[in-house]
């Protein structure tokens, strides 16, 4: 048989071999994620809540603690989808902060707020300077027909998520919209009901974890492996502990090791405590900080019932503060008791030390 070849089923040969060596690249993550152990299996069931292969416009969430990886997971995601869509956008805290900020010195209420947003959106979102939009429904007709995805990272607030994508009508066909954040109270309220919630690493997994950031390898080299364990029992296997330890632990000899385990074990480190105090100072109630702090000393690993009694007489409202602390990330209700993390048990002891001193 002879194949004819023309220079259009030339041009569709070329662009096959080319997409085909693009999927190919796309089953492995980028170098910039390569440290992040188990990056494979959050993406993968990420995935199948995306449904890659629908058509409808599909909204996403991410939902976890401080600390435990969100925002890698979300730009390893964006790194390997972004190729599939005509336009993509990563929006982070800065970019949201800015853009409230415009507003809020010439503009306070939530229609500029919203507008401003909006307009910077579309700025990012199409590559084009100072965007002109007089309406909120502009956003809409701008990208109705377009394919995009869009990441919003470290959201705090609905208002934002309303401004950027209110609607799936907003989008084109195929259109992907996904939202990390440590509150689920705002994914419900938005109506996203497909949320993906990222867990602690098993120990295993945190060990190696450690090994890649002190060590750049899988595994602690010898005489090592009783320390490293330690240190992973130390943060309870976050992972923002884990890499922060393990970045100080590089290139330093066993007794060091010890010196810096021992302080770590008697207080929380700088600059974890900063990380992990944005979710609490988030808590926009008094009264919820207040439970947060009393959990911290007094309540963790405690039943929800005995909780109740023992702050009958005050003035906190003990059910609705729970609630808000779970969907917070700030704690985690199993079997009809509260649990804490470890480093944000810590965190509020400190907050209560200083509040004393």
């Amino acid at each position: 048989m002879i194949v004819l070849f023309t220079r259009k089923n030339e041009a569709k040969i070329i662009e096959d071999i080319a997409n085909n060596v693009l999927d190919k690249l796309l089953l492995t993550t980028s170098k910039d994620f390569e440290d992040f152990v188990g990056i494979e299996d959050h993406i993968a069931k990420i995935s199948l809540l995306l449904h890659m292969e629908c058509e409808k416009v599909r909204m996403v969430g991410i939902w976890g603690s401080s600390g435990i990886g969100k925002t890698t997971i979300a730009r390893a995601l964006f790194s390997r989808l972004k190729r599939h869509f005509q336009s993509s956008v990563f929006i982070d805290r800065s970019f949201i902060s800015k853009s409230k900020e415009l507003y809020s010195k010439s503009h306070p209420d939530d229609y500029n707020m919203k507008l401003n947003l909006q307009r910077n959106f579309l700025s990012e979102i199409l590559d084009k300077k100072d965007m002109k939009i007089d309406h909120l429904g502009a956003l809409g007709e701008r990208l109705r027909y377009h394919k995009v995805l869009i990441l919003i990272d470290d959201l705090d607030d609905l208002v934002v998520l309303d401004a950027l994508a209110g609607q799936t009508q907003w989008f084109g066909c195929g259109s992907r919209i996904i939202v990390v954040t440590k509150d689920k109270h705002i994914l419900r309220a938005h109506g996203i009901n497909n949320i993906y919630e990222v867990q602690l690493p098993s120990k295993n997994l945190a060990l190696e974890m450690l090994c890649r950031s002190a060590f750049k390898k899988n595994s602690p080299p010898h005489g090592f492996m009783e320390l490293a364990s330690k240190v992973v029992e130390c943060v309870d296997s976050l992972p923002l502990g884990l890499n922060v330890l393990g970045t100080y632990l590089r290139e330093i000899n066993e007794e060091d090791w010890m010196d810096m385990l021992l302080r770590h074990q008697n207080g929380i480190d700088e600059g974890i405590q900063k990380t992990l105090q944005l979710s609490y100072d988030g808590l926009n109630n008094k009264k919820d900080k207040a439970l947060f702090r009393h959990i911290a000393c007094l309540f963790n690993y405690v039943g929800i019932i005995d909780i109740k009694q023992l702050l009958a007489d005050s003035e906190l409202d003990v059910n609705m503060g729970l609630k808000i602390l779970n969907d917070k990330s700030l704690i985690h209700i199993s079997r009809g008791s509260v649990q804490m993390h470890h480093l944000l048990q810590e965190m509020g002891k400190e907050i209560v030390r200083a509040q004393s001193s």
